[in-house]
């Protein structure tokens, strides 16, 4: 439904850990909105776990731009501004 026309967010941080849905709970919601909107959105996970499998989860779905462990920096988020051509980052 692209009912916000025109106000697609160019990045989603998503955190892992939420309170009413997790970060892949909302991806399986995010994966059910117009190509449109996903292919113009990029989803950054932002967490706190250091956990190898959560990060390969992560990392290995297609809706996922990049992993980032916080706190997030500036630099991080400069990263990301300027590195948008590329696939992943993390």
């Amino acid at each position: 439904n692209d009912h916000a026309e025109g106000r697609i967010p160019e990045f989603i941080f998503l955190d892992l850990n939420m309170p009413i849905m997790n970060g892949f709970e909302f991806l399986d919601h995010f994966d059910k909105l117009s190509e449109r909107i996903k292919s113009q959105t990029k989803v950054v996970m932002v967490t706190t776990s250091y956990h190898h499998q959560d990060r390969e989860t992560a990392l290995n779905h297609p809706h996922i731009y990049g992993y980032i462990l916080k706190p997030v920096s500036h630099d991080q988020i400069n990263l990301l501004k300027q590195d948008v051509r590329s696939s992943r980052v993390g």
